[in-house]
Protein backbone atom coordinates (compact mmCIF):
# COMPACT_ATOMS: atom_id res chain seq x y z
CA UNK A 1 0.00 0.00 0.00
CA UNK A 2 1.37 3.41 -0.98
CA UNK A 3 1.70 5.80 1.98
CA UNK A 4 -0.19 9.08 1.88
CA UNK A 5 0.84 12.45 3.30
CA UNK A 6 -1.64 11.78 6.12
CA UNK A 7 0.54 8.88 7.23
CA UNK A 8 3.16 11.50 8.07
CA UNK A 9 0.77 13.73 10.01
CA UNK A 10 0.27 16.16 7.14
CA UNK A 11 -2.98 17.55 5.84
CA UNK A 12 -3.77 18.83 2.38
CA UNK A 13 -3.56 22.37 3.78
CA UNK A 14 0.03 21.71 4.90
CA UNK A 15 1.01 20.99 1.31
CA UNK A 16 -1.42 23.18 -0.66
CA UNK A 17 1.50 25.37 -1.70
CA UNK A 18 3.03 22.44 -3.59
CA UNK A 19 0.43 22.68 -6.37
CA UNK A 20 1.97 26.03 -7.39
CA UNK A 21 5.60 24.86 -7.20
CA UNK A 22 7.86 25.27 -10.22
CA UNK A 23 9.03 21.67 -9.76
CA UNK A 24 5.60 20.14 -10.42
CA UNK A 25 6.09 17.79 -13.34
CA UNK A 26 9.88 17.68 -12.86
CA UNK A 27 11.53 14.36 -12.04
CA UNK A 28 11.82 14.35 -8.21
CA UNK A 29 15.21 12.61 -8.49
CA UNK A 30 16.52 15.90 -9.95
CA UNK A 31 16.33 17.35 -6.44
CA UNK A 32 18.30 14.50 -4.87
CA UNK A 33 21.64 14.62 -6.71
CA UNK A 34 23.94 11.64 -6.41
CA UNK A 35 27.47 12.10 -5.06
CA UNK A 36 30.04 12.08 -7.81
CA UNK A 37 31.71 14.21 -10.45
CA UNK A 38 28.48 15.76 -11.76
CA UNK A 39 26.96 16.73 -8.40
CA UNK A 40 27.82 20.44 -8.71
CA UNK A 41 26.00 20.70 -12.04
CA UNK A 42 23.05 18.67 -10.73
CA UNK A 43 22.69 20.89 -7.65
CA UNK A 44 22.90 24.01 -9.82
CA UNK A 45 20.19 22.68 -12.15
CA UNK A 46 17.85 21.95 -9.23
CA UNK A 47 18.49 25.39 -7.73
CA UNK A 48 17.65 27.05 -11.07
CA UNK A 49 14.18 25.50 -10.88
CA UNK A 50 13.81 26.78 -7.32
CA UNK A 51 14.92 30.31 -8.23
CA UNK A 52 11.85 30.82 -10.41
CA UNK A 53 9.47 29.16 -7.95
CA UNK A 54 6.66 31.27 -6.47
CA UNK A 55 6.38 29.05 -3.38
CA UNK A 56 10.08 28.76 -2.59
CA UNK A 57 9.67 30.20 0.95
CA UNK A 58 6.95 27.64 1.73
CA UNK A 59 9.13 24.81 0.45
CA UNK A 60 12.09 25.96 2.51
CA UNK A 61 9.93 26.37 5.61
CA UNK A 62 8.51 22.87 5.12
CA UNK A 63 11.99 21.35 4.75
CA UNK A 64 13.31 23.06 7.86
CA UNK A 65 10.21 22.33 9.94
CA UNK A 66 10.30 18.65 8.95
CA UNK A 67 14.08 18.35 9.25
CA UNK A 68 14.55 17.20 5.65
CA UNK A 69 18.12 15.94 5.59
CA UNK A 70 18.41 15.16 1.91
CA UNK A 71 17.74 16.91 -1.35
CA UNK A 72 17.29 20.45 -2.57
CA UNK A 73 14.31 22.15 -0.88
CA UNK A 74 13.51 25.84 -1.24
CA UNK A 75 16.66 26.26 -3.29
CA UNK A 76 19.00 25.12 -0.51
CA UNK A 77 21.07 22.01 0.09
CA UNK A 78 20.89 20.27 3.49
CA UNK A 79 24.08 22.06 4.61
CA UNK A 80 22.71 25.44 3.49
CA UNK A 81 19.44 24.78 5.32
CA UNK A 82 21.33 24.04 8.55
CA UNK A 83 23.26 27.33 8.23
CA UNK A 84 20.04 29.21 7.43
CA UNK A 85 18.33 27.79 10.49
CA UNK A 86 21.30 28.60 12.74
CA UNK A 87 21.36 32.22 11.53
CA UNK A 88 17.83 32.94 12.66
CA UNK A 89 18.32 33.30 16.39
CA UNK A 90 15.48 33.42 18.95
CA UNK A 91 15.38 37.24 19.40
CA UNK A 92 15.25 37.87 15.68
CA UNK A 93 12.66 35.14 15.34
CA UNK A 94 10.50 36.66 18.11
CA UNK A 95 10.65 40.05 16.40
CA UNK A 96 9.53 38.52 13.11
CA UNK A 97 6.72 36.61 14.85
CA UNK A 98 5.58 39.89 16.41
CA UNK A 99 5.62 41.64 13.04
CA UNK A 100 3.64 38.87 11.35
CA UNK A 101 1.17 38.74 14.25
CA UNK A 102 0.54 42.48 13.91
CA UNK A 103 -0.01 41.89 10.19
CA UNK A 104 -2.88 39.55 11.09
CA UNK A 105 -1.22 36.22 10.30
CA UNK A 106 -2.33 33.10 12.15
CA UNK A 107 0.06 31.02 14.25
CA UNK A 108 -0.01 28.31 11.58
CA UNK A 109 0.79 30.78 8.77
CA UNK A 110 3.65 32.24 10.78
CA UNK A 111 4.97 28.79 11.65
CA UNK A 112 5.03 27.81 7.99
CA UNK A 113 6.69 31.07 6.91
CA UNK A 114 9.43 30.84 9.55
CA UNK A 115 9.94 27.08 9.53
CA UNK A 116 8.95 26.65 13.17
CA UNK A 117 6.11 24.86 14.92
CA UNK A 118 2.87 26.64 15.85
CA UNK A 119 3.82 25.97 19.48
CA UNK A 120 6.99 28.04 18.98
CA UNK A 121 4.83 30.89 17.66
CA UNK A 122 2.51 30.72 20.68
CA UNK A 123 5.47 30.78 23.07
CA UNK A 124 7.08 33.72 21.27
CA UNK A 125 3.80 35.64 21.37
CA UNK A 126 3.63 35.02 25.14
CA UNK A 127 7.20 36.31 25.59
CA UNK A 128 6.39 39.40 23.54
CA UNK A 129 3.27 40.09 25.64
CA UNK A 130 5.31 39.78 28.85
CA UNK A 131 7.89 42.22 27.49
CA UNK A 132 5.15 44.73 26.62
CA UNK A 133 3.85 44.63 30.21
CA UNK A 134 7.32 45.00 31.79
Amino acid sequence: MTPSWGDFGLTEADLAWHDDAACVGTDPDSFYPEQGPGITLDVAAAKRVCLRCPVRPNCLAYAIAHDERHGIWGGLTPQERRRHKAKTGPRRQDAEIGRLTRAGKSAREIACALAVTPRTVVRARARLRREEVA
